[in-house]
């Protein structure tokens, strides 16, 4: 304790304090007049420390002892509830320790002033009163002190628990005593001189601390424990959590730790798994940026083919990594350094080409194309190997004008890749009297996908049924596959854009044409062949209204006169079948509208007498 008071400069405090831990307590509490003694005893209390309040108590008696004569200490330590004979062994105690601590060569001047012959001087000389904290004053050494008490008493440290219970090392509970002045608000963790052992055990005389001091001042009784390695974008390294004990007793459960400096093999493995393959680092090595882009293309090509294993797995590429970075390299700071110093062919040699990434040479991008024509425009398609996804399969990316405009049998056939897969799963579909005609169902549709190596006008159930009844004569039609029964993957996927805003996803084309149709409609109409749109017509636009104009993109328009009451509009459609249907119903009423006069008079002369009406009918219409 000593030792260590020397080290950190507190020799002075230390003195008074060990002497006084070396007697009997001077202070005393008769049974008659407990309540006095305490209140004498709480000038040379302190809220955080027992021991300062030791020092406290020791200030007082050598002003006293200075200023008074013998009879006159007597009455003084009597009036404070303080033994006489103990305090005169305590001042003899004191002054050979501290005479044996001159023979070493120690100085006795304290960490807070050097001309000070208190423990405490300034405090006092500032206030003259013994009640001001010692700690108070910033110049004194209260971290220093109880961290030399510490070295003195490693054993006596408690970490407070449940129900008030300290735990301390070793698996000792202990409680802090009913008279301790830190009883009332027991702090976190305590430093206690002494353990009472009686029904329980009482800690007597304590201070409250900070597990770090006890970290910095026993670093050759602790135990460490490191875990919880992983990688930090934000620092740049991989980082860790660190377990402190003294004998049992966890001083800090998760310090943070710079891992790498510890464990560089290990820290170098999760570098690369959880830095490099994943992209989560910051860094201004080029080769990183590049590799995962290639390395997302071949999942893509992967996704296409629904085939697992196409790519070279982690374990590969963590490999690959290991054996080119040089041992050192487990952080994003040595990774820059090292790179930086690198050849342009050295660095070259550092990016992954697609052969080094596909296990086997089978993308086909004629089988799975990035997108689909519909006119002039092209939709982007997407591809996810992912069964149970939203957007598992294929997505085609569908503008709300361009809504109108797909045809429902082109989207059946998906793309060639998934051909002979749709075509097992309809077969399997079919009814178990037609599907026994068809055993193996894959052999079929492997034929079927090599006849028809591009899509047919009808839809895939139509082109199969036919290819199906042509190759064995069996009756069979397209409203026999259960196409609805077929998994998800295998219906085209529809993401509906409005601009960059995601409208809908469906893999039902009714469905969202019922939802958004008017308004990709509207969309289409302002889209497709600008200026030819208009509205109240009471007659015939001036030029033939042709059966199909150019649209948006090239997808073909339909232009038709619509009956909107008292006028007609021309609008267009992306649909034929709409066109065709609105258009009779415009020419009528312009039919209406121009010849409005002679139908009042024909509505007039009507109903004709039914003699005329037999005259009528003699005429051949």
């Amino acid at each position: 304790m000593l030792v260590a008071a020397q080290a950190h400069g507190v020799v002075r405090e230390m003195l008074v304090i060990a002497s006084f831990l070396g007697i009997q307590d001077p202070r005393e509490r008769p049974a008659d007049a407990r309540a006095a003694a305490d209140a004498a005893h709480a000038q040379f209390a302190d809220a955080r420390s027992e021991f300062v309040g030791i020092l406290k108590l020791w200030d007082a008696y050598r002003a006293a002892h200075e200023e008074m004569t013998q009879s006159q200490l007597r009455k003084w330590a009597e009036r404070n509830f303080l033994g006489f004979l103990r305090l005169r062994e305590w001042w003899e105690l004191h002054r050979q320790l501290k005479l044996q601590c001159e023979e070493l060569g120690w100085k006795m001047v304290s960490a807070e002033k050097a001309g000070s012959e208190s423990t405490f001087g300034a405090a006092r000389s500032a206030s003259g009163s013994n009640s001001e904290k010692v700690d108070s004053d910033p110049a004194f050494p209260f971290a220093a002190l109880h961290r030399a008490l510490i070295a003195g008493l490693p054993t006596q440290i408690g970490n407070r628990g449940d129900k008030g219970l300290y735990d301390g090392p070793r698996g000792r509970k202990f409680q802090l005593f009913p008279g301790s002045k830190l009883a009332s608000k027991p702090p976190p963790w305590v430093l206690s001189a002494n353990l009472l052992d009686t029904e329980k055990v009482w800690a007597l005389t304590n201070a409250a601390i900070e597990p770090d001091w006890v970290i910095a001042e026993l670093p050759h009784l602790l135990a460490r424990r490191q875990h919880d390695p992983h990688w930090s974008r934000a620092r740049g390294r991989v980082l860790g959590s660190e377990q402190i004990s003294l004998f049992g007793l966890v001083l800090a459960p998760k310090r943070p730790i710079h891992y790498g400096a510890l464990f560089p093999e290990e820290s170098r493995v999760i570098f690369v798994r959880e830095a490099l393959l994943t992209g989560e680092i910051n860094t201004r090595s080029a080769f990183l940026a590049r590799n995962l882009r290639t390395l997302e293309l071949a999942q893509q090509e992967e996704a296409k083919q629904r085939r697992v294993g196409l790519v070279v797995d982690e374990d590969w590429q963590a490999r690959w990594y290991l054996d080119r970075l040089p041992a050192h390299v487990h952080n994003a700071q040595a990774l820059d350094a090292w790179f930086g110093k690198l050849s342009k062919d050295e660095k070259a040699a550092l990016e992954w080409s697609r052969d080094d990434l596909l296990v086997a040479d089978q993308s086909d991008a004629a089988r799975f194309p990035a997108y689909i024509a519909l006119g002039d425009a092209r939709l982007a398609v997407q591809y996810r190997f992912e069964p149970g996804a939203v957007d598992d399969g294929m997505t085609v990316a569908v503008p709300l004008h361009l809504l109108n405009a797909l045809d429902a049998a082109k989207l059946s056939w998906l793309a060639p890749g998934f051909v002979e897969d749709k075509a097992t799963a309809l077969i399997k579909s079919l009814p178990k009297a037609l599907r026994r005609n068809f055993v193996p169902a894959p052999d079929f549709a492997r034929a079927f996908a090599e006849a028809f190596a591009q899509p047919d006008a009808d839809s895939i159930e139509g082109a199969l049924a036919k290819f199906l009844k042509k190759l064995s004569g069996v009756d069979v039609s397209a409203p026999d596959f259960d196409a609805a029964a077929i998994e998800p993957h295998l219906r085209a996927n529809l993401r509906l854009l409005d601009g960059k805003a995601v409208l809908a996803e469906s893999r039902d084309l009714a469905g969202l044409r019922t939802r958004f149709g008017e308004r990709a409609a509207q969309a289409f109409a302002r889209h497709a062949a600008q200026g030819m749109a208009q509205a109240g017509l009471t007659v015939f636009p001036d030029t033939p209204i042709p059966v199909s104009v150019p649209g948006a993109g090239g997808v073909p328009a339909y232009p038709a006169l619509q009956d909107d009451g008292e006028s007609v509009s021309l609008a267009l459609h992306a649909q034929r079948e709409v066109a065709e249907r609105l258009h009779p119903q415009g020419v009528r009423r312009l039919l209406a509208i121009a010849l409005a006069d002679k139908l009042k008079q024909a509505r007039r002369q009507l109903p004709v007498q039914p003699k005329i009406s037999l005259l009528y009918a003699a005429i051949e219409s």
